[in-house]
């Protein structure tokens, strides 16, 4: 997910960066889809991932009252 943080990336270029397989990154990334952090698009043919920066404002907002 770290990689996704930048910006988006192919499913090659994430398993480079991860140094995982293919097949792994499929894996990762469809778990991370279901819980609905990632989302990947075709563009162009090619399968790209995006994070959803959205979905994790409820966790920081909950870790934010968690501090104060």
């Amino acid at each position: 997910m770290e990689a996704l943080v930048q910006d988006s990336h192919t499913m090659k270029d994430l398993s480079k960066l991860c140094k995982l397989t293919p097949a792994s990154i499929d894996k990762h990334l469809e778990i991370l889809i279901q819980a609905g952090l990632v989302k990947v698009r075709s563009v162009g043919g090619v399968k790209k991932a995006y994070l959803q920066t959205s979905k994790f404002k409820p966790t920081l907002d909950w870790f934010n009252k968690l501090s104060n």
